[in-house]
């Protein structure tokens, strides 16, 4: 991860595991996916899909069909736009990459549940990639192949 993090796009659908049915008929519907209990709750099944191929041939024409009659339409045009941007390699650059996480972060009620903030997220993936970054003079491990590039001393 020589950015700090590893972003992947998904889509998942969470359902008490008494309506797993309903979970088994998105396995049917997208081709694909895991039906897995989540972490720390076994009572709670989530069913998710992270293939990009998957998502982009199976998931984003469903949803392209049927969200305009939702309220989370706004995350749906942001998905849209991250999967674009994936295409394009965008994931592959500190910006690209930190334009990636912004939008992310405003999905889902603009990212309540997140574990890390976002400034601490876009802080680890821009520094040492752009000028005056927070935390640039910080000590960091860096991959061999980074610290060869910027002229570092190799350590045993």
């Amino acid at each position: 991860m020589p950015l700090g993090f590893y972003v992947q796009p998904a889509f998942s659908i969470t359902q008490h595991r008494c309506r797993r049915a309903l979970l088994e008929m998105a396995v049917e519907e997208f081709q694909g996916g895991r039906i897995a209990p989540k972490p720390g709750n076994e009572a709670v099944l989530v069913y998710a899909i992270d293939s990009r191929p998957l998502l982009r041939e199976r998931v984003v024409p469903f949803l392209q069909r049927y969200m305009r009659f939702s309220a989370r339409m706004g995350d749906f045009t942001r998905f849209m736009v991250i999967m674009d941007l994936y295409e394009a390699g965008a994931h592959r650059t500190a910006e690209g990459l930190a334009q990636i996480v912004e939008l992310a972060y405003a999905m889902n009620a603009n990212g309540k549940q997140r574990q890390r903030p976002l400034e601490h997220v876009l802080d680890r993936i821009l520094r040492g990639h752009t000028p005056d970054t927070p935390g640039r003079g910080e000590d960091m491990v860096r991959p061999l192949r980074r610290r060869r590039e910027l002229g570092g001393i190799e350590t045993t």
